[in-house]
């Protein structure tokens, strides 16, 4: 039923007076009429009722679409960031990569000379040793030698002594002889 009829529903009527006076004056009709009314009212309710949730949710959505457009714009924004950070990281990081090389490369130089200074070292103590040790087998056999030197210097002594002996022993005995001839004579 639309808001253009008339109460009585009917449309076009140019008599609305008239009309009127015939429901008020047939208490059924009237009693119709209203509960029409009625309904068509509490239908319209309904309808106005829908309005504002309806409203309601076209704010939401237009909220929603806002939102979602901000939403991109900072997920847009937080992507060129994004990049920027990434971009300098990269630089960042090939350029502590480099330093990480360069200081490699002096390192690893570094520890070539300290490698071939320790094997110059270690030939060194090996020739020195080698050279201790002969140092050594020499002193030994001089010391060998000496206590031969010394044995035969004491048995030297030794025979020395004996012959001295000998000598004291022969020249008493030409003493005595002489004073025996001496006195012989």
């Amino acid at each position: 039923m639309s808001i253009a009829n008339n109460i009585d529903g009917s449309s076009g009527s140019t008599n609305q007076l008239f009309d009127l006076l015939t429901v008020v004056s047939n208490p059924a009709v009237y009693q119709t009429k209203l509960k029409a009314l009625e309904d068509a009212t509490a239908e319209h309710k309904k309808y106005v009722e829908l309005v504002g949730p309806a409203s309601d949710i076209l704010t939401l959505k237009e909220k929603s679409q806002k939102d979602a457009q901000e939403a991109a714009n900072v997920l847009d924004s937080a992507k060129q960031q994004a990049t920027g950070l990434i971009s300098d990281a990269k630089v960042q990081a090939s350029d502590i990569v480099a330093v990480a090389k360069t200081e490699a490369s002096k390192l690893k130089a570094d520890a070539q000379q300290v490698v071939i200074m320790a094997n110059a070292i270690k030939d060194k103590a090996e020739l020195t040793a080698s050279q201790a040790v002969q140092a050594q087998a020499k002193a030994d056999a001089n010391l060998a030698s000496a206590a031969e030197k010394s044995k035969l210097l004491d048995k030297a002594i030794a025979d020395a002594n004996a012959a001295k002996e000998d000598a004291e022993v022969l020249k008493a005995e030409i003493v005595a002889k002489q004073k025996a001839f001496i006195e012989s004579l």
